[in-house]
C-alpha cells in the first residue's frame, strides 16, 4: 500500500474520506521538542531488563504521576485514539507542564494544579488524583490542606508533610489507649486560650482517633465512654483553625496518634473504666486510716467523696464532669470544692492515695501498668505550640506559693503560668511536707511533722505512757491514741499512779495565773481529766467548759484597741471576729456562710452578739434590694483593727478589680459572670446558647444585663448569628473572670 487509508478527522457522510496521502514521498515529520524527548531519556530505562525492581518501581510512579497531572493540565487521551499521527503534538503541551510541575513538587506550579478544582464542596485528594505514588499524594495534600475542613485535616494528615490517603485505622484500638480527656501535660501545651482547658481536653481525645480512620466523625463520637458531646468537636475543630498555631496543634495531634498506633501505651484504660466504675474505690474506714497515718484530718462525708472522685480521675485519665453519676459533683459549688481539695490536699495523703489506687491496679490483673502516663511527643516541635512547657514549672515553687494563702489564679499570675500549670505541678508532685503554720495546724498534724512511725514505735517501746507522750508533744490523747491504731502498733498497757498536788500551788496556777488544765496536765504529765478531779477534791471552783476557758480567750483583749478588745472578750469572741473578717466582706450573708461552711442563720446570730458586745451596729445588711452588704463605719474599724492584730483571714474575698468587681457587686454577679465566660467562648451566641441550653434570644437579654451593669459595651455585635468579638473591657473582663475563683 503506497497511499494512506486512514480517514481524515471531521469528515461525514458515504463520500471517499481516505486521506490517500502518499506515503512513498519522502515528506518528513516534525522533530519533537527538546523536554518532551528528556522525559522519554529519563524513563525509557523502564524497558531496559536489567533495571532492578526497586528503580523499576519508582520509574513506573514516575511515568505514572505524569500522566496523572498531564490530564489535570489538559491532557486528552482520547485525542490520541482519534489522531495518532498527531499523537506527538497531542502529548507534548501537556507531558512538558506536568514535567516542570514534577521538577519542584513544592512549588507555585504544582500548587496551582493540585488547588485548581477546589469548589465546594471539597474533597481532600478527588478521584482524580487516584493512582499517584504516596510521596506525591503526600505533597498534594500539603498544598490542598489550607482549604480543608479541619476533620479531612485530621484524617489524611495533610499538615504533617508525610500526608496518605486514610488507612482504616480502628478508632476502638486507639480508645484503649486514650484516657476520657487529653493528657493534662499535652492539653497545656496544645490548647490555644480561646478555648476552654475542660472542653478542649475532651474534644482533643476525641480528635485523636481522626488521624486515619475511615469512620465518621459521629460514629467515633458516638463510641467515646461517658457523656455525648453532640457538637462539641466540631466547634473544637473550628477555634484551632482559626488559631495562628492551628496547623502546629493539629500536626500535633496527627503525630500523638501516629505514636500510639507505632508504639502503643503501657496503659489499657478500656480496662481501668471498667474497674474505676464497678467497684467502691475507697470506703471510709480507709479513708480514716490514710489521713490518721498522713496528720490530716479525714472530715465529713463531702471530704471522703472528693477523695473518691480524685481516685476515679487518677485510674482513668477523666474529668470530674465526666465521672458516673455516684462520683460527679451535681453543682459548681461541689466542682469549685474538690478543685480546691485536689490542690491543696497533703503531701503524705496523696502518696498514700496513690499507693492505694496501685494496689487495686494490682487486684485486678494491671501489674506492669503505671498509675499515670503521657506520650513523649518525638518529633513534635513544642516551641510552635500556644503553650509553655509544664514540666518547666517547678512544684517547691507552686507549694510555697499555695501555701501563702493564694489563689491559683494569684500563683500562676506571680508564676507567669495559667492556671492549668499550677493545677498539674500541684497534682503530678505532692509536695513532701505540710506548707501549712504551724498556729493553725491541727494537732495531729504537729504530731506527724515530729514523729514517724519508726520513732513513735521506739517511744512505746521504751516504755513511755500516752499520757507521756501526748503531754510531751502538746497533743491529744484521742489523737495519739488513733495514730497508732493507724501505724500498727500495740496500745500499751494503762498504768495508773497517784497524782499529789498541793492545794495552794493549784489554786495559784488555776485561779491567780488564769492558766488552763491542759496547760498544767502538760507540765505534770498528766491528764486532763486529773487535773480536773484535784480542782473538785481541793474545792476549787471550775470556769465552765467550753472556748471561753481556752487560754488565748481568757487572756484575749489584753492591748487591743476598741472596739476589737470589746469583740474578742468572752467564749468565742475571737473566732467570731475571725468570721466577720471573712463574711462582712462579701456581697451577702449567704454567700460569706458558703465560703465558710456554716449555716447562714449562725453568722446571723454571732454578728448579733458581735453587735451587741461593741454597742454597735457593725453591718449594714440591705434587704429588698438589689444592692450588696456593707460594714458601717466602726464596722470598717473592727475590720481593719482584726486584720492587723489577728492576721487577714486565709478564707477572706480578695478585693477584684475593674471591671470584676462591678460585676460581682452587682445581684447574681458570679451567675451574670460565668454565662458571660461561657457564651464568649464559641463563635456566635447562636452556638454558645445552644451549647449552654438557652434561647439565643435569653442568652442576648442576659448579655444586655451585664452591660447594663457595666455602663459599656462587651461586644461589638450582639447579633445572634455575627462572630463575637470583644469590646476592649469586654476582654479585660474576660482575662480577670478566667482567673477569678468564687
Amino acid at each position: 500500500m503506497t497511499v494512506c487509508s486512514h480517514p481524515i478527522a471531521g469528515t461525514v457522510g458515504r463520500c471517499d474520506s481516505r486521506c490517500r496521502h502518499d506515503l512513498t514521498a519522502p515528506t518528513p515529520a516534525p522533530p519533537a521538542p527538546g523536554e518532551l524527548i528528556a522525559v522519554q531519556a529519563e524513563l525509557i530505562a523502564i524497558l531496559d531488563p536489567a533495571v532492578t525492581d526497586e528503580d523499576a518501581v519508582e520509574l513506573v510512579d514516575r511515568l505514572v504521576n505524569l500522566l496523572v497531572i498531564a490530564t489535570r493540565v489538559g491532557l486528552d487521551l482520547r485525542a490520541i485514539d482519534r489522531d495518532r499521527r498527531n499523537m506527538a503534538s497531542v502529548l507534548a503541551s501537556p507531558l512538558i507542564e506536568a514535567h516542570r510541575a514534577l521538577t519542584d513538587p513544592r512549588g507555585e506550579r504544582l500548587r496551582a494544579i493540585a488547588t485548581n478544582d477546589l469548589a465546594p464542596p471539597q474533597s481532600a485528594l478527588p478521584s482524580a488524583w487516584n493512582g499517584v505514588s504516596p510521596a506525591l499524594a503526600a505533597v498534594l495534600l500539603e498544598h490542598r490542606d489550607i482549604r480543608l475542613r479541619p476533620a479531612d485535616r485530621l484524617r489524611y494528615r495533610s499538615m504533617t508533610g508525610s500526608g496518605r490517603r486514610p488507612e482504616g485505622a480502628d478508632p476502638s484500638t486507639r480508645l484503649r489507649a486514650l484516657p476520657l480527656a487529653l493528657w493534662p501535660d499535652w492539653s497545656i501545651r496544645l490548647r490555644p486560650p480561646t478555648i476552654d482547658p475542660n472542653s478542649f481536653r475532651i474534644a482533643a481525645a476525641i480528635a485523636l482517633c481522626v488521624p486515619g480512620a475511615t469512620a465518621s466523625i459521629r460514629n467515633i463520637r458516638d463510641r467515646w465512654p461517658g457523656p455525648r458531646y453532640a457538637r462539641r468537636l466540631g466547634i473544637f475543630g473550628r477555634l484551632v483553625t482559626v488559631d495562628p498555631h492551628g496547623t502546629a496543634i493539629l500536626g500535633a495531634l496527627c503525630a500523638l496518634a501516629d505514636s500510639l498506633d507505632r508504639d502503643g501505651a503501657p496503659i489499657d484504660y478500656d480496662r481501668r473504666r471498667m474497674v474505676a466504675s464497678e467497684l467502691v474505690l475507697l470506703d471510709a474506714s480507709e479513708w480514716t486510716v490514710m489521713c490518721r497515718a498522713g496528720g490530716t484530718p479525714a472530715g465529713g462525708g463531702r471530704k471522703l467523696a472528693n477523695a473518691r472522685l480524685w481516685l476515679w480521675e487518677t485510674l482513668t485519665g477523666g474529668l470530674p464532669q465526666q465521672a458516673p453519676r455516684a462520683l460527679r459533683p451535681e453543682s459548681p459549688d461541689l466542682l469549685a470544692n474538690h478543685v480546691r481539695f485536689a490542690l491543696r490536699l497533703p503531701g503524705p495523703t496523696a502518696r498514700r492515695l496513690l499507693e492505694h489506687a496501685h494496689g487495686m491496679l494490682d487486684a485486678h490483673g494491671c501489674h506492669d501498668e503505671p498509675l499515670a502516663w503521657s506520650p513523649q511527643g518525638e518529633g513534635i516541635a513544642v516551641d510552635r505550640l500556644p503553650g509553655s512547657d509544664p514540666d518547666a514549672l517547678d512544684p517547691d515553687r507552686v507549694h510555697s506559693t499555695l501555701a501563702r494563702g493564694l489563689t491559683p489564679s494569684q500563683v500562676a499570675e506571680e508564676l507567669a503560668v495559667t492556671v492549668e500549670h499550677v493545677r498539674y505541678a500541684a497534682r503530678k508532685h505532692p509536695p513532701e511536707s505540710q506548707h501549712r503554720p504551724a498556729s493553725t495546724a491541727p494537732a495531729r498534724v504537729h504530731l506527724a511533722a515530729l514523729l514517724s512511725r519508726d520513732q513513735l514505735r521506739e517511744l512505746i517501746n521504751q516504755g513511755n505512757s500516752l499520757r507521756g507522750i501526748a503531754a510531751r508533744y502538746d497533743i491529744n490523747r484521742r489523737t495519739l491514741h488513733d495514730d497508732l491504731i493507724a501505724h500498727g502498733i500495740p496500745i500499751p498497757a494503762k498504768n495508773r499512779h497517784r497524782l499529789v498536788v498541793e492545794r495552794d500551788w493549784l489554786h495559784e496556777q488555776y485561779v491567780a495565773k488564769r492558766r488552763t488544765t491542759l496547760d498544767i496536765a502538760s507540765e505534770l504529765g498528766a491528764s486532763r481529766a486529773a487535773i480536773s478531779r484535784l480542782l473538785h477534791q481541793h474545792g476549787i471552783p471550775v470556769r465552765p467548759a467550753g472556748s471561753g476557758s481556752h487560754q488565748q480567750n481568757l487572756t484575749a483583749g489584753d492591748g487591743f484597741p476598741e472596739p476589737l478588745a470589746s469583740a474578742v472578750h468572752g467564749r468565742g469572741g475571737a473566732d467570731r471576729v475571725r468570721r466577720f473578717q471573712v463574711y462582712a466582706r462579701t456581697r451577702t450573708m449567704t454567700t460569706g456562710a458558703k465560703r465558710l461552711g456554716v449555716q447562714q442563720y449562725a453568722l446571723t446570730l454571732q454578728l448579733a452578739k458581735l453587735g451587741r458586745a461593741c454597742e454597735a451596729q457593725l453591718l449594714e445588711r440591705i434587704t429588698g434590694v438589689r444592692r450588696a452588704q456593707r460594714p458601717t463605719t466602726l464596722g470598717q474599724t473592727l475590720l481593719d483593727q482584726a486584720d492587723r492584730y489577728l492576721g487577714p483571714h486565709p478564707n477572706a474575698p480578695q478585693e477584684p478589680p475593674e471591671p470584676l468587681a462591678t460585676v460581682l457587686g452587682a445581684h447574681f454577679g458570679e451567675k451574670k459572670l460565668e454565662t458571660f465566660i461561657a457564651a464568649v467562648a464559641w463563635p456566635t451566641i447562636a452556638d454558645g446558647a445552644q451549647e449552654l441550653g438557652m434561647q439565643p434570644g435569653s442568652l442576648q437579654q442576659a448579655l444586655r444585663k451585664l452591660e447594663h451593669v457595666l455602663g459599656e459595651r462587651v461586644l461589638t455585635d450582639r447579633r445572634r448569628s455575627a462572630p463575637l468579638h470583644l469590646t476592649p473591657i469586654g476582654r479585660r473582663l474576660l482575662d480577670q473572670g478566667r482567673q477569678h475563683e468564687p
